[in-house]
């Protein structure tokens, strides 16, 4: 299957990037596809689950259910158990972490019916991921993909007014933070294409805190946007050109202390990003991307 991903002229970007759709960032990533191939479905199975359906239909109301995601697994794979066709809209286009309501004009049967869904794509690799479990750009790729070839996605986006983040310089002076510095450009940032060159390093987690090389500071703000406590999207307003190297040493990125509390020694995430990169996450009105979906259709099953 070798659908087109346009999706009605939609650029993936993630609000940006890799996890986003047109606007922020429309460009880095039509400048990134020119360079290699885009990721695409191989082989895709689809199938009904009812079981999983009537669970959740009859769990007491109140009950919290967290949300179906997908895996990546060895080999170029993808799967999903029980996802609905409105989670799978969010995978594929970088809305996991932004409110339901970020995604309009679904039908009802879009959050209701389930499937189990396994895809084998055209990739031997997959890039690195995203914060919180967000699937990696080229994954997400296929995910998009999927959508289009085998639930006939159509989709737009508009400009609606929200609560965004902006990122902006936190200093008058624009001295940068210790953990910013200008990159060399000896390797390729996280939402590049594959090429020959290397890959920067990128750490996320496990105590280790954030570290990833030539990004932009528009790339950037679509990274941050993606943890719990922004959850929204995040324009570049710092005037900074070219690309930089982050280094972050271990912050509370989730929106709460992990049930820690007052003993969790590291800095919340608006602090960490002032103090270690001398930026700022300033929360406005603005206008920011809402995914409208025109047409979608219920798959059939194999």
């Amino acid at each position: 299957m070798r659908a087109s991903l346009s999706c009605s002229a939609l650029v993936v970007l993630a609000a940006s990037t890799a996890w986003a759709i047109d606007g922020s960032g429309a460009g880095l990533h039509a400048q990134a596809s020119g360079v290699a191939s885009p990721a695409k479905v191989d082989v895709a199975t689809i199938k009904r689950n009812k079981e999983v359906e009537g669970a959740r239909a009859s769990a007491p109301p109140g009950t919290p259910i967290p949300p179906a995601r997908f895996q990546v697994l060895p080999g170029d794979r993808l799967s999903a158990e029980g996802i609905s066709t409105f989670e799978l809209i969010r995978e594929g286009y970088g809305y996991v972490r932004r409110p339901a309501g970020d995604v309009t004009g679904r039908p009802g049967w879009l959050d209701v019916e389930r499937f189990d869904v396994a895809i084998q794509s055209n990739r031997q690799q997959f890039g690195p991921p995203g914060p919180f479990g967000l699937l990696p750009q080229d994954a997400a790729e296929v995910v998009r993909d999927l959508l289009v070839e085998r639930f006939k996605l159509k989709a737009h986006t508009e400009k609606k007014d929200r609560n965004i983040y902006e990122l902006r310089m936190a200093r008058a002076d624009r001295k940068l933070g210790p953990g910013l510095t200008p990159s060399d450009g000896s390797c390729i940032g996280i939402y590049a294409a594959a090429s020959p060159q290397p890959r920067c390093p990128f750490v996320l987690g496990g105590g280790r805190g954030f570290q990833t090389g030539h990004i932009t500071m528009e790339e950037l703000g679509v990274f941050f946007s993606q943890f719990p406590a922004v959850s929204a999207e995040v324009v570049d307003k710092t005037g900074l050109q070219g690309a930089y190297d982050v280094k972050m040493s271990a912050f509370i990125g989730g929106g709460v202390a992990d049930g820690r509390g007052a003993e969790d020694p590291r800095p919340q995430m608006f602090s960490a990003v002032q103090e270690m990169l001398g930026l700022k996450l300033e929360r406005v009105k603005g206008m920011a991307n809402v995914l409208i979906v025109d047409r979608v259709e219920r798959p059939t099953e194999n």
